[in-house]
This record gives C-alpha cells, sequence and structure tokens, in this order.
C-alpha cells in the first residue's frame, strides 16, 4: 500500500502542475480540438511520468517529504531479528504522530472502492435504460449510431455510439438536437469521458482533476455546438434550445446531454472570433512543466547505514573503528533491499538480501 500511495502522490502533483498552466494560458482560447488534445495528453502522461526510473545523486525536498510519508505507512517485520526491531523502532520514534498519515490513506483508499463502485452502477443503470428503448431511425442518424426513443428521456443525451431522445425533443428539435449528439459520437467524447473518470476516481481528493473534467466537458460541448452550427442551424435558434434544456436534469454523468458545460461559457464561445496563430505559442509551457513534473518524480540514490544497530552518517564511517563492527545494515531507498552484513572481526563477512515489503 506504501509504494501505492507514494505513487498516487507524486500522480496528483504532477497533473496539478500540467493542469494548473493549461487552466492559465489555455483555458480561453477557441483552439477546441488543441486544448481537447492537451487535456487528453495529461490524462494520459500524468500517471506514466512518475513512472519514468529517475533519480538524483541528493534528495529533493519534495523527495524528502514523501519519504517521511512512507516511513509512517511501511510496516517492518519485528519478528525477524532484534536488529530489525531496533531499526524499525529508530526510524519510527514518533509512531504515535505518524498515525494520521495511516489513516488518510486508509480514507483514500476506501474513496476509490467506494467512487468505483458508483460508477459501476452507473454503468449498470444505463444498461437498464437502453434495455427499455425503442430503437428508431432518422434520417440524419447514419446506420452505425443507435437511435434509441423513450418517453421518459427529458434530456437529449448520448453514449458510445447510442442516442436517447424523447419524442418531443424528436418532433420539435430533432435537426439541433441530434446533429448536437451526433457530434458526440462521431467525436468519441465518451472514451475522453471514460478515461476521465477513471482518473477523477482514483484521485477523488484533489480537486484540481474535478476541475479538469469540467473543463473537457465544456470542450466537448464547445466542439458540438460548432457542429451544430456548421450543419446549417441558426445561431438563434440554437440559444433557445440551449436556454430552454438548461433547467432541465441530465440522466447520468457519465453520458453526454445537450445541457451540460455552462451556457454562458458556451454562449462566449458562439461569439468569439478566430484566435491568434500566435496563441498556439503558449503550447511551450509544456516544455517546462515537463521538466517540473521530471523533478517531481525524481528518487534521490540515498543509502542509510546502521553499524551495531545505530543509524551512521556518511561522514562518521571514514572514522569508525573496523573492530568494533560486529553488524551492518544498509538500506537503499529506491530498490527496498535491506542488507545485512554479520562481521566476525574484520576477515569474515557473511552477506544476506532481504527484501522488504
Amino acid at each position: 500500500m506504501a509504494t501505492f500511495i507514494i505513487y498516487a502522490i507524486r500522480w496528483a502533483v504532477t497533473l496539478t502542475l500540467l493542469y494548473s498552466l493549461y487552466r492559465l494560458l489555455l483555458q480561453r482560447e477557441t483552439f477546441h480540438r488543441l486544448n481537447r488534445a492537451v487535456l487528453l495528453a495529461i490524462l494520459v502522461v500524468s500517471p506514466l511520468l512518475p513512472l519514468i526510473p529517475l533519480h538524483t545523486d541528493e534528495p529533493t525536498t519534495f523527495d524528502e517529504v514523501l519519504a517521511k510519508i512512507e516511513g509512517s505507512l511501511l510496516s517492518l517485520p519485528n519478528s525477524e531479528s532484534v536488529a530489525e526491531d531496533t531499526l524499525l523502532a529508530q526510524e519510527d520514534e514518533n509512531a504515535a504522530s505518524g498515525l494520521w498519515v495511516r489513516y488518510c490513506a486508509y480514507i483514500y483508499i476506501i474513496g476509490i472502492a467506494v467512487a468505483l463502485t458508483f460508477y459501476l452502477f452507473r454503468l449498470l443503470t444505463l444498461t437498464r435504460i437502453l434495455r427499455r428503448c425503442q430503437r428508431i431511425s432518422h434520417p440524419i442518424i447514419p446506420k452505425d449510431v443507435h437511435l434509441m426513443l423513450d418517453m421518459r428521456i427529458k434530456q437529449p443525451s448520448s453514449w458510445m455510439y447510442w442516442i436517447f431522445i424523447d419524442p418531443i425533443d424528436l418532433k420539435k428539435n430533432a435537426d439541433a438536437v441530434l446533429r448536437h449528439e451526433l457530434a458526440h459520437v462521431r467525436m468519441g467524447h465518451s472514451w475522453d469521458l471514460i478515461l476521465c473518470d477513471l482518473t477523477c476516481h482514483m484521485l477523488w481528493c484533489l480537486p484540481f482533476v474535478w476541475m479538469l473534467r469540467q473543463d473537457l466537458v465544456d470542450v466537448h460541448e464547445f466542439q458540438a455546438d460548432e457542429a451544430v452550427l456548421q450543419g446549417g442551424v441558426t445561431l438563434e435558434d440554437y440559444e433557445h434550445l440551449l436556454v430552454r434544456k438548461a433547467v432541465q436534469t441530465q440522466i447520468l454523468p457519465i453520458m453526454n446531454t445537450l445541457r451540460r458545460g455552462a451556457v454562458k461559457k458556451r454562449f462566449a464561445m458562439m461569439y468569439s472570433g478566430r484566435p491568434s496563430r500566435w496563441s498556439r505559442l503558449k503550447l511551450l509551457y509544456l516544455a517546462p512543466a515537463l521538466a517540473a513534473c521530471l523533478w517531481v518524480s525524481a528518487q534521490a540514490e540515498v543509502y542509510k547505514t546502521y553499524l551495531n544497530g545505530k543509524l551512521v552518517e556518511q561522514k562518521e564511517l571514514d572514522v569508525v573503528d573496523p573492530n568494533t563492527i560486529k553488524h551492518v545494515t544498509v538500506i537503499h531507498s529506491q530498490k527496498k533491499v535491506v542488507v545485512e552484513t554479520e562481521m566476525s572481526g574484520v576477515d569474515t563477512t557473511v552477506f544476506q538480501s532481504v527484501a522488504l515489503p
């Protein structure tokens, strides 16, 4: 569990660094396709960067903080030998103060389980909706997309290759509504939401990941709105439709619906002009952001040496009398391997490696 918690912290910090600069520099730009690509890249890169094996000679401040957290989470066996008991006592002298770290870790793990359970429940609800709907055809909808009709659907929506609509919208607003939902289907927005939702559930306690999700949903709506207006629907009629739909309730959060996103923000995007080509240069922010993320992911090559059960600093090793050494233990910070050396005099040495949990 300790390894996963440390990885999740690095993942959360990496995502926060990348997304913060996106929100500062690119959120208001109308490069919808580019913004979507950047957000998806953040979702993909942020969990991968901490897995890159980068090492530094000296521990960073962030690495030292993680080492303290890991020390509180890591449990060493206390029945193997007296030496291990001594190490555990010296590594966690203030065990009572570190209990809150373990409690927070338990709450985090439980939160992930609860979030994934609710997500599976929503998928099951979607399955029940699919079973009760009737599939129909429409000239706008191609054969590979399923148009589902049901009286109980109050908000036009879509998921994967299914579009859900009620008879009233099919009769009054079919052109605008179907073009909007078809744009979601054709652009694969449901796949984006699946990736984003999984990230949100794994990092449920991080506010920035939920802000990223809302920005991704907004970009989806901007792209769908643009497709509707390019399909021949007038801007005035489409605005009236959005206002009417804004007061209705969507079916499931995992689905794309017409009322998703802030209506005011969508209107502003419809009326905004084309941005300057120089605006694309803001993507250069990714270079320093990635450098900062790599710094966060880097881990120091640190060895801790214990002589006769006592922690000894590196500068003290040069003045130690070898004849006084009976037992040496070296802990590598990255590989989590304990190297124990039993010394009988100075000439005889026996090595034993024990992997930590």
